[in-house]
C-alpha cells in the first residue's frame, strides 16, 4: 500500500510558510537533506504523519499538522 505522505504537499507548505529546508529541519529535529528526501518522496517519514489531502487549502497552519517524527 502506498504511503499517504505527499512530499509535494510538504514542499508547498514549507515554501508558503517562507521556511528553508534547514529551518523546517530544525523544527522537526532533523536535517535539510532528510527534508529534501521527504519532499522528493525518496523516503516516507517513520511513524505517524498527517495526511494532507490535495483539496486542503494551503496555509501556515497547515504545516503545523505535518508530523514527520
Amino acid at each position: 500500500m502506498p504511503s499517504p505522505f505527499h512530499g509535494d504537499r510538504l514542499k508547498a507548505l514549507r515554501t508558503e510558510a517562507g521556511w528553508s529546508r534547514a529551518e523546517l529541519a530544525t523544527k522537526i529535529d532533523s536535517d535539510a537533506r532528510q527534508v529534501s528526501r521527504y519532499e522528493y518522496n525518496k523516503v516516507a517519514p517513520a511513524g505517524k504523519c498527517a495526511y494532507l489531502p490535495p483539496s486542503r487549502p494551503l496555509g501556515h497552519a497547515g504545516l503545523a499538522h505535518v508530523q514527520v517524527r
